[in-house]
């Protein structure tokens, strides 16, 4: 029985050790600054994962991913400037966080590797342009009420292309006797999504549309996005732990 203990924490550790989390730190960001492309690299890298950005040089606008420390803001009005701001109290992890806008190109877009094709999970919220837009209204979306929805769709893409499947949150709810309006750090569960992943594709709908499309603001703020390699890779992990209860007994024997 000791054994089957040791042997199942040896796998655990093994299996936890081989996890990435993107919590966005390692991008080096200035005090109360903010990344939206500029540079027009084209995107950017967080812990070995890619995100997609889209940058107008003309217009100096963007979509795709960004990445911001600003400190969490909670505006009287709605104010496209709060778009790099978030609603929840205190960041998921460290002070950098992601953003997620589909504007007018390609939907955001985050490409994975061999080390991260299993999505676990990822910690979303509002963005404060959102959560004011949605709590007030303004010139361009209406105050929810009763009946409204503001909801995330992330799309898992194989290597071609393929849809694998895809997973639903609400960012906003005002049906079936709901009422909110998302406003803390919330972990979504993505491990429906399965294995050999390549891509996570970002899209909104709402209850909010008009003649151009939607009108509430097409943004989410990231964190804690978690991944592992794909169960193939777990049998070495296995295999590892085996070897080290091996080792284990070797050494009680002698």
């Amino acid at each position: 029985m000791k054994a089957k203990l040791i042997l199942a924490s040896l796998f655990a550790a093994s299996i936890s050790a081989s996890a990435v989390t993107v919590d966005f730190e390692d991008l080096g960001l200035a005090a109360d600054s903010y990344y939206k492309g500029a540079d027009s690299a084209g995107g950017f890298t967080s812990r070995g994962v890619g995100f997609s950005n889209n940058y107008d040089t003309t217009y100096g606008s963007w979509d795709g991913f960004a990445y911001s420390n600003l400190a969490s803001v909670f505006p009287t009005v709605s104010d496209y400037n709060d778009q790099f701001s978030l609603a929840a109290t205190g960041n998921a992890a460290g002070n950098t966080y992601g953003i997620a806008y589909q504007g007018y190109t390609s939907a955001p877009t985050i490409s994975l590797g061999s080390a991260t094709s299993t999505p676990l999970s990822i910690s979303i919220t509002n963005t404060s342009y959102a959560w004011a837009s949605m709590t007030y209204g303004d010139g361009f979306a209406k105050q929810f009420t009763t009946g409204d929805w503001f909801k995330l769709t992330i799309t898992a893409l194989n290597s071609i292309g393929s849809t694998i499947g895809s997973v639903d949150t609400f960012l906003a709810d005002f049906t079936d006797g709901n009422a909110y309006i998302l406003d803390n750090w919330t972990v979504v569960d993505l491990s429906s999504l399965g294995e050999s992943v390549a891509f996570l594709s970002f899209t909104f709908s709402s209850s909010d549309n008009g003649a151009y499309g939607m009108n509430t603001p097409a943004y989410v703020a990231i964190d804690n996005f978690v991944a592992v390699p794909e169960p193939s890779t777990y049998a070495a992990l296995a295999g590892l732990a085996v070897l080290g209860l091996a080792v284990y007994r070797k050494r009680r024997q002698a």
